[in-house]
């Protein structure tokens, strides 16, 4: 199809083709939110969480293994 020898033609096919590019947007955005949600919409994130803040101490020793603190009581599985 040329542009000049049917313009009628060329502008009905460019609105078919908007229509479903714009359906398919919609439709690709709506399978992201089901699948991921709305992280925008839901509950406000406490402020200690977002600066990483917490009152929690641990400390470790020099291999790395905590000595004293939150993770010390926790059971270690065997391998």
């Amino acid at each position: 199809m040329h542009m000049q020898a049917a313009p009628s033609q060329a502008e009905l096919l460019y609105k078919n083709f908007q229509v479903a590019k714009e359906k398919l947007k919609s439709q690709t955005k709506d399978t992201i939110m089901d699948k991921y949600g709305n992280a925008a919409t839901g509950d406000e994130i406490p402020m200690e969480l977002l600066l990483g803040q917490s009152e929690r101490q641990v400390e470790y020793g020099r291999a790395g293994r905590i000595i004293k603190g939150q993770g010390a009581d926790i059971a270690k599985e065997q391998i």
